[in-house]
């Protein structure tokens, strides 16, 4: 619903990280060497903390500043959620006709059935796609250019695979957003976050963990600065996050090579990465009978 949205009793609290992309979730943990393709160990989260979409899923019901508020304790969000479900009728069967047994509904059945709708969120057809598909006209020349300059800087180093993620953690100092009242530190303080999948960028902005950056153009700039020695302690650095040594950056964000032209390509490129035609269907109804999607107006044209 984004900043403006309001909970009851006006309290709006601040989320401390960029929400994630759904889109291609299914694929978490699909790298290179797919060596975490199994879904029961897909990672998910900027932190790495929870393995697999379907404990992901159950996550934000339980936090204060997502789903949860203040009216219930943590450790009774759960079973006040599976109690509405099965006060519903039309839960009750669609649950049972989907797993089966006595007691269909439960948290473990309703994690699987928001993996399983999150799954369907495919955009897997981006002229990118189209190209290694075998259409050579799917990308333009500077697409293409793009492309190899996005291979040759070392950005493929840790956007890898069908996914463009290598899903590790890498610390690259991004400066802490000021809408917070403190520094996010990340992985056991470290400043370490999870790279992010770069397919489906326009539809997924803003940037970085925690969103400070607000256009592709100033996420190249940000690596740019560090490529040249940005963020030194003393130094004109700026955009860097001062809490984190130059030291302490993964050697491979320091050791792209983003000097000379070709940043415009790159951006290119990554828009190639676009599949503005997943699907966006909203059903007319729900069982709760509550507004689907909340006050959510459908994407033009569709």
């Amino acid at each position: 619903m984004g900043p403006a949205r309001v909970y009851p009793g006006g309290l709006n609290p601040l989320v401390k990280r960029n929400s994630p992309t759904i889109l291609n979730v299914a694929f978490n943990g699909l790298s290179g060497a797919a060596a975490n393709a199994m879904a029961a160990s897909a990672p998910m989260f900027w932190d790495l903390r929870v393995r697999s979409l379907e404990a992901q899923a159950l996550e934000p019901l339980k936090a204060p500043d997502e789903m949860r508020g203040t009216v219930l304790a943590e450790e009774a969000a759960l079973s006040a959620i599976v109690a509405r479900l099965e006060a519903n009728a039309e839960y009750r069967r669609l649950f049972a006709r989907a797993f089966g047994g006595q007691a269909a509904v439960s948290d473990r059945n309703l994690g699987r059935a928001l993996a399983a709708f999150e799954r369907t969120l495919l955009a897997a057809n981006s002229p990118f796609d189209r190209y290694m598909r075998g259409e050579p006209d799917a990308l333009t020349p500077e697409q293409v250019r793009g492309m190899e300059r996005f291979q040759s800087a070392g950005c493929i180093n840790c956007h890898s695979g069908p996914m463009f993620s290598d899903f590790a953690t890498h610390v690259l100092a991004v400066p802490d957003n000021p809408k917070l009242p403190s520094s996010d530190t990340g992985v056991d303080k470290t400043y370490a976050f999870r790279t992010p999948s770069l397919r489906s960028l326009s539809a997924t902005g803003p940037y970085m963990h925690n969103g400070v950056f607000a256009s592709l153009p100033e996420v190249i700039n940000f690596y740019q600065r560090i490529s040249r020695g940005g963020g030194r302690r003393g130094g004109g650095g700026g955009g860097i996050n001062p809490a984190v040594d130059r030291d302490r950056i993964d050697p491979l964000a320091r050791q792209l090579n983003m000097r000379g032209r070709g940043q415009g390509d790159i951006i290119a490129f990554l828009r190639a990465l676009d599949d503005p035609k997943f699907d966006r269907t909203i059903p007319e109804r729900v069982p709760s009978g509550l507004l689907v999607g909340g006050r959510i107006q459908p994407f033009p044209g569709h």
